[in-house]
C-alpha cells in the first residue's frame, strides 16, 4: 500500500544546487510534520487490521456443520409470515388437497403439509369464510379437529389451482430460506481430514501430492474439473470423492419443495436422496419436550439427509467449444 503525502504548506520545494550552499525558495515545516504523517499511517494500518476481523468474524458466523454441537435443524414456523411463501399458495394446496382426498380434518391437513396447525387456522378460516370450505363434524372439540369438505365454489378454485401448479405435497419453502441453508451447511464447513481421503479411495494406487491437492479442493466448496487423457481414472476418483463426502461429509436438510416467483418445484427426490432417519408428523409431536425454547421444534418441510451423490454421463469434446451459429 503506497500513501501520498498532501503538501498544504506552500509551493514545493526547488531542487538543491550540487554545491549544497542553497535552498531557494524553503519552505518552513511545522516540527511536528512527521509525527502527524506517522500517526496517520499507524490509523490507516489500525483500519485495515480492523476491517479484516470484521471479514473473519463475518465468516466465522457460520459454525462448522460437522460440529455435533451444532445444531442446523430449520426451526418450525410460528407464523404465516415465517414460512416464506404467502397466504395464496397456502390455500391453494389446502385446496387441492381436500379435492384429492374428498374430506380431511385440521390434524391431517397440517400433518400433509407438514406444518403446524397454529399456522394453518387463519387460512382455513379465510377459506371457510369465503365458502370454499365447509365444517361437516368436530365443531365441539375444537379447530384442529374440524372436517373440512370444499363447496362448489371451492372445487372451482382447486380445478383452476391444478392448472396452474399441478404440485400436492408439503409446503413448500422461500428460495431465501433455502439460499440460507444451503449456506449453513456448505462443505467449506465440514470438517474432514486426509486420513478419511485415503480410506475412501484405498482402492486407488494414487500419488501422496494428488492427494494433497484433492483434499483442499474438495473442502474448499467449488468446482472441481478433473482432466486428462481416455483411462487415466478421473471417473474413478471423482466417484471416490462423492463415497467421501457422502460417508464423511455428514448430513444436510433437503425442502420437499421450493417456492419460486409462486411456483413450486420439487426438490426432495428419493432416488437421490438419502433419508437420514424417518421422521414423521406424529413423532415429533410425541417426542415434542416442554421447553420449546430449549430444544424447538424441527421444521418437517426439510427432510435430512446424507449429502447427496449424482452422477451425469456426457462427452466434451473440442468441437463443442467453437462457436455455432444458432
Amino acid at each position: 500500500m503506497s500513501f501520498s503525502i498532501p503538501e498544504p504548506y506552500g509551493d514545493e520545494l526547488s531542487p538543491v544546487s550540487d554545491d549544497f550552499t542553497a535552498i531557494p525558495e524553503a519552505v518552513d515545516l511545522p516540527e511536528d510534520i512527521y509525527e502527524r504523517i506517522v500517526q496517520q499511517v499507524r490509523d490507516l494500518n489500525n483500519l485495515c487490521e480492523a476491517s479484516q476481523q470484521n471479514d473473519l468474524a463475518g465468516a466465522n458466523d457460520v459454525p462448522p456443520a460437522s460440529d455435533p454441537e451444532i445444531d442446523f435443524t430449520p426451526k418450525a414456523p410460528e407464523t404465516l409470515q415465517e414460512t416464506g411463501i404467502s397466504q395464496a399458495q397456502i390455500s391453494d394446496l389446502i385446496l387441492k388437497l381436500v379435492y384429492l382426498n374428498g374430506t380431511l380434518n385440521g390434524f391431517e391437513i397440517s400433518r400433509q403439509l407438514r406444518l403446524p396447525f397454529s399456522v394453518l387456522a387463519e387460512t382455513l378460516r379465510d377459506l371457510k369464510s369465503d365458502r370454499s370450505l365447509e365444517v361437516t363434524s368436530g365443531e365441539m372439540v375444537g379447530p384442529v379437529s374440524y372436517r373440512y369438505l370444499l363447496t362448489d365454489q371451492g372445487r372451482t378454485r382447486a380445478r383452476e389451482a391444478f392448472e396452474t401448479c399441478r404440485y400436492v405435497g408439503p409446503a413448500p419453502v422461500s428460495l431465501e430460506q433455502y439460499t440460507q441453508q444451503c449456506q449453513k451447511q456448505s462443505v467449506r464447513y465440514v470438517s474432514l481430514n486426509e486420513n478419511q481421503l485415503q480410506e475412501a479411495l484405498a482402492d486407488l494406487v494414487l500419488e501422496p501430492d494428488l492427494l494433497r491437492r484433492l483434499g483442499p479442493a474438495v473442502c474448499s466448496g467449488q468446482s472441481i474439473f478433473l482432466y486428462g487423457p481416455p483411462g487415466n481414472g478421473k471417473t474413478v476418483i471423482a466417484k471416490g470423492l462423492a463415497r467421501w463426502l457422502n460417508t464423511c461429509g455428514g448430513a444436510i436438510f433437503v425442502p420437499y419443495a421450493l417456492s419460486v416467483d409462486n411456483q413450486i418445484v420439487s426438490i426432495f427426490d428419493p432416488n437421490v436422496h438419502r433419508p437420514v432417519s424417518p421422521l414423521s408428523h406424529t413423532e415429533v409431536e410425541e417426542e415434542r419436550p416442554d421447553s420449546e425454547d430449549e430444544f424447538p421444534t424441527p421444521d418437517l418441510r426439510w427432510r435430512k439427509v446424507r449429502r447427496p451423490v449424482v452422477m451425469a454421463g456426457g462427452e466434451l469434446s473440442l468441437e463443442m467449444l467453437d462457436l455455432q451459429y444458432h
